[in-house]
């Protein structure tokens, strides 16, 4: 009965009498998801008030009772990995961003075989590796609250399939660009500035950028290089593109997106071999995030020339 404590007894007994509480005494979720507009009227009519209704619903989705946007956004932009979770759980988060719905389901939430979990477990595991970087924990507030916000949105538009076929399922590489689109709608909606959207749609729609000029090169430097058709975007284009604070900001973003492509050491360290670096013609390899951390020392030299 503690979830519906904000009822008297004759509130109660009237949501009973429309089978909308269980023989436990517990709000019946499924019943009232089923029946709350069709039964609204009367039970308004018969004492209840629109305010008892609006929480008895979001009870009934498992969001959190009375949430305001500006509180949802406030949790949004300083919890941590753990609240993240439960707020994926209790269903808070699709209902403030809908299109998170999609990430956490089993028929369109798999990813290509190299990926080991589910897109809304990816994006949880990015947001835990965050809440341990030091060097996340050390940009200005600012930066950390869009940072935040950019991670759990990142993937939010890429396409994904049935757990059974991801031995099948080709990489979605134009998801950073489809990500960033519907980020900034998301963003609108909950009412972030233009400049926050902008900063935030940018950080996703380039967050693959450091990765892929860290496993093939810098085409503004080798034109011919195998990769040129993975990368976009060569270093001095990503020197004018952002500002210092931002290429820190995508630094870290892109460390903890690849640290989260698998879950044990042995498999980082497979990701690690897949994702190579080699030192010009000396042929010297580096680990996934120091090769990241060199490109993005060598595109904020190119802002200093």
């Amino acid at each position: 009965m503690e979830e519906i404590g904000f009822l008297d007894t004759n509130k109660k007994r009237l949501l009973k009498e429309y089978h909308l509480i269980d023989d436990r005494d517990a709000l019946d979720k499924a019943r009232v998801r089923q029946n709350i507009a069709s039964f609204a009227d009367e039970l308004v009519s018969k004492g209840l008030s629109k305010a008892d209704l609006e929480k008895i619903r979001q009870l009934s989705e498992g969001a959190t009772p009375g949430m305001t946007l500006e509180q949802f956004r406030e949790l949004l932009e300083t919890c941590d990995a753990k609240r993240y979770a439960q707020l994926s759980e209790d269903g808070t988060l699709t209902r403030f961003i809908p299109e998170w719905e999609r990430l956490t389901s089993d028929n369109t939430g798999w990813q290509h075989f190299f990926h080991e979990n589910r897109l809304d477990e990816h994006t949880l595991r990015l947001l835990q590796y965050l809440d341990s970087s030091q060097e996340f924990k050390a940009l200005p507030d600012k930066a950390r609250r869009l940072l935040r916000v950019t991670a759990l949105l990142h993937d939010i538009g890429k396409e994904g399939g049935p757990k059974e076929d991801r031995d099948f399922l080709d990489p979605d590489v134009m998801h950073p660009e489809k990500s960033a689109q519907m980020a900034r709608q998301i963003m609108q909606r909950l009412k972030y500035t233009k400049e926050e959207t902008d900063t935030v749609c940018k950080l996703i729609k380039h967050h693959d950028a450091l990765g892929n000029i860290s496993i093939y090169g810098d085409i503004g430097a080798k034109p011919d290089s195998p990769g040129r058709f993975k990368v976009k975007h060569s270093m001095s284009d990503l020197a004018e593109m952002f500002s210092r604070d931002e290429i820190t900001m995508l630094k870290i973003l892109t460390k903890a997106d690849i640290r989260a492509i698998r879950n044990s050491q042995d498999l980082l360290r497979e990701t690690n071999n897949f994702y190579t670096f080699r030192e010009g013609k000396s042929g010297k390899k580096y680990t996934t995030e120091k090769a990241i951390d060199m490109s993005a020392e060598q595109v904020l030299l190119q802002q200093m020339l």
